[in-house]
Protein backbone atom coordinates (compact mmCIF):
# COMPACT_ATOMS: atom_id res chain seq x y z
CA UNK A 1 0.00 0.00 0.00
CA UNK A 2 1.42 3.53 -0.98
CA UNK A 3 0.29 6.37 1.45
CA UNK A 4 0.61 9.79 -0.57
CA UNK A 5 -0.28 11.88 2.15
CA UNK A 6 0.50 12.01 5.72
CA UNK A 7 -3.00 10.40 7.37
CA UNK A 8 -4.48 11.98 10.70
CA UNK A 9 -7.70 12.43 12.15
CA UNK A 10 -9.52 14.66 9.21
CA UNK A 11 -10.07 10.89 8.06
CA UNK A 12 -12.92 8.59 9.19
CA UNK A 13 -12.13 4.82 8.86
CA UNK A 14 -15.50 3.11 8.32
CA UNK A 15 -16.16 -0.96 8.56
CA UNK A 16 -19.43 -2.60 7.16
CA UNK A 17 -19.94 -5.70 7.64
CA UNK A 18 -21.57 -8.22 5.30
CA UNK A 19 -23.36 -11.64 5.95
CA UNK A 20 -22.79 -14.60 3.87
CA UNK A 21 -26.28 -15.81 2.53
CA UNK A 22 -26.58 -18.46 -0.17
CA UNK A 23 -23.24 -17.28 -1.92
CA UNK A 24 -24.50 -13.89 -1.70
CA UNK A 25 -23.50 -10.75 0.38
CA UNK A 26 -26.44 -8.89 2.28
CA UNK A 27 -25.64 -6.16 4.91
CA UNK A 28 -25.56 -6.50 8.67
CA UNK A 29 -26.73 -4.38 10.63
CA UNK A 30 -23.15 -4.05 12.14
CA UNK A 31 -21.30 -0.96 11.03
CA UNK A 32 -18.00 0.62 12.85
CA UNK A 33 -16.64 4.23 12.66
CA UNK A 34 -13.51 5.79 13.90
CA UNK A 35 -11.30 8.39 13.43
CA UNK A 36 -7.67 7.66 11.09
CA UNK A 37 -5.67 7.68 14.51
CA UNK A 38 -8.08 6.10 16.86
CA UNK A 39 -8.78 3.51 14.95
CA UNK A 40 -4.93 2.75 14.13
CA UNK A 41 -3.95 2.82 17.55
CA UNK A 42 -6.50 2.08 20.16
CA UNK A 43 -9.22 -0.12 18.06
CA UNK A 44 -8.41 -4.06 19.04
CA UNK A 45 -9.24 -5.95 16.51
CA UNK A 46 -8.74 -4.10 13.41
CA UNK A 47 -6.36 -2.08 14.15
CA UNK A 48 -4.30 -4.08 16.18
CA UNK A 49 -4.43 -5.96 13.14
CA UNK A 50 -2.51 -3.42 10.98
CA UNK A 51 -0.27 -2.00 14.00
CA UNK A 52 1.68 -5.53 13.70
CA UNK A 53 2.56 -4.26 10.23
CA UNK A 54 3.31 -0.59 10.39
CA UNK A 55 6.21 -1.42 13.37
CA UNK A 56 7.79 1.68 12.21
CA UNK A 57 5.02 4.33 13.09
CA UNK A 58 4.16 4.50 16.63
CA UNK A 59 1.88 7.75 16.90
CA UNK A 60 -0.09 9.87 14.52
CA UNK A 61 -0.30 11.22 11.57
CA UNK A 62 0.88 8.07 9.98
CA UNK A 63 3.69 9.11 7.18
CA UNK A 64 3.32 9.08 3.64
CA UNK A 65 4.97 5.75 2.34
CA UNK A 66 5.35 2.19 1.63
CA UNK A 67 3.57 -0.05 4.02
CA UNK A 68 2.90 -3.70 3.24
CA UNK A 69 -0.20 -5.72 4.90
CA UNK A 70 0.54 -8.86 3.75
CA UNK A 71 -1.37 -11.87 5.91
CA UNK A 72 -3.21 -10.35 8.56
CA UNK A 73 -4.94 -12.08 11.17
CA UNK A 74 -7.10 -10.38 13.38
CA UNK A 75 -8.02 -11.58 16.66
CA UNK A 76 -11.56 -12.61 17.39
CA UNK A 77 -11.25 -12.39 20.92
CA UNK A 78 -12.54 -8.32 21.62
CA UNK A 79 -14.99 -8.96 18.39
CA UNK A 80 -18.70 -9.18 19.70
CA UNK A 81 -20.35 -12.75 18.82
CA UNK A 82 -22.01 -12.37 15.46
CA UNK A 83 -25.08 -13.91 14.58
CA UNK A 84 -22.76 -15.63 11.11
CA UNK A 85 -20.25 -17.56 10.45
CA UNK A 86 -19.17 -16.41 7.15
CA UNK A 87 -18.99 -12.70 5.73
CA UNK A 88 -17.50 -10.18 4.03
CA UNK A 89 -16.01 -6.70 6.13
CA UNK A 90 -15.80 -3.72 3.51
CA UNK A 91 -13.51 -1.20 4.49
CA UNK A 92 -13.71 2.50 4.27
CA UNK A 93 -11.01 5.62 4.25
CA UNK A 94 -12.80 8.56 3.79
CA UNK A 95 -13.10 12.40 4.14
CA UNK A 96 -15.81 14.54 4.80
CA UNK A 97 -15.78 15.27 1.14
CA UNK A 98 -15.31 12.30 -0.50
CA UNK A 99 -14.18 7.95 -0.48
CA UNK A 100 -10.35 7.55 -0.49
CA UNK A 101 -10.32 4.02 0.03
CA UNK A 102 -11.93 1.10 -0.25
CA UNK A 103 -11.21 -2.43 0.39
CA UNK A 104 -12.70 -5.80 1.74
CA UNK A 105 -12.08 -9.33 3.29
CA UNK A 106 -13.85 -12.11 3.41
CA UNK A 107 -13.65 -13.68 6.58
CA UNK A 108 -15.12 -16.94 8.35
CA UNK A 109 -15.00 -17.50 12.24
CA UNK A 110 -14.09 -20.61 13.19
CA UNK A 111 -15.36 -21.58 17.11
CA UNK A 112 -12.58 -23.34 19.35
CA UNK A 113 -14.08 -26.22 21.18
CA UNK A 114 -12.12 -25.93 24.46
CA UNK A 115 -11.57 -29.23 26.62
CA UNK A 116 -10.79 -29.37 30.23
CA UNK A 117 -8.33 -32.42 30.90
Amino acid sequence: MEVAVPLDDNYIVEVLFYENVNNQFRRSFIELQFKFCTFIFKEPIFGAAIRKHITSVDSCPLPAGSYHLYNMTAAADHLPKLPFSKGRIYMYLKTKLRSVLKGYCDMELKRKKITKH
